[in-house]
């Protein structure tokens, strides 16, 4: 693969002979709604005190209490997280064990090549 001297225009996407961004890259123009999302978040903290956000909390609980899979789903997934696959958990015990094996092997055949 040939390496090619920045362009003027950054027609190979203003990057040095190495593909690092050169000086003067301007780089991507970022979240053109990010202005607007700040402004948003900012009235929606102004909005709610923290006493409100525990009455909510509150009231979400007692849904769950009594029977709202949804609200249930909603406190779990705030408080401990989103559920992690049970088969990722499985493929990850299963690798953990041909690594150990793989590690036991590599020791066996190391002590055969010592004697």
């Amino acid at each position: 693969m040939s390496r090619q001297e920045p362009l003027e225009n950054g027609a190979n996407g203003g990057r040095d002979t190495q593909g690092r961004f050169a000086k003067g890259n301007r780089g991507g123009p970022g979240n053109p709604f990010v202005r607007q999302v700040a402004a948003i978040r900012n009235a929606l903290m102004k909005a709610v005190s923290p006493d409100e956000i525990a009455e909510i909390a509150a009231a979400l609980v007692s849904k769950a209490k009594a029977g709202d899979v949804r609200a249930a789903e909603i406190l779990f997934n705030r408080v401990l997280g989103p559920p992690v696959a049970t088969d990722v958990l499985e493929r990850l015990d299963e690798m953990e064990k041909l690594v150990n094996d793989l590690e036991k092997e590599r020791e066996r055949a190391k002590n055969e090549h010592q004697q």
